[in-house]
């Protein structure tokens, strides 16, 4: 549990106090916090986590790096919709 990445990002947080390995083991997701509420991102990560929930950690890495090579640049993705996301990883 605890992961990397920005220790006050709220979906790092709200999964340690719930005890959960990431938001794809929330029966509240989506929720309307952290990026899910941020219109750039939330495309993005609830179709990452969508991503996940349908194929697992494993597998949603392995496609991520796959499509999209070792250096992502989320960038590229902001303000798409979670529709346009998941086709990217699972066309």
């Amino acid at each position: 549990m605890g992961g990397g990445g920005d220790e006050k990002c709220h979906q790092r947080e709200c999964c340690i106090k719930r005890d959960l390995s990431g938001c794809w083991q929330c029966e509240g997701f989506p929720c309307h916090e952290g990026y899910f509420y941020d219109d750039a991102w939330k495309g993005l990560f609830i179709g990452l986590v969508r991503c996940v929930r349908e194929v697992g950690t494993a597998k949603t890495s392995e496609l991520i790096r796959s499509k999209m090579g070792k250096l992502v640049d989320n960038g590229n993705y902001r303000f798409k919709g979670e529709e346009e996301v998941g086709p990217l990883l699972l066309s």
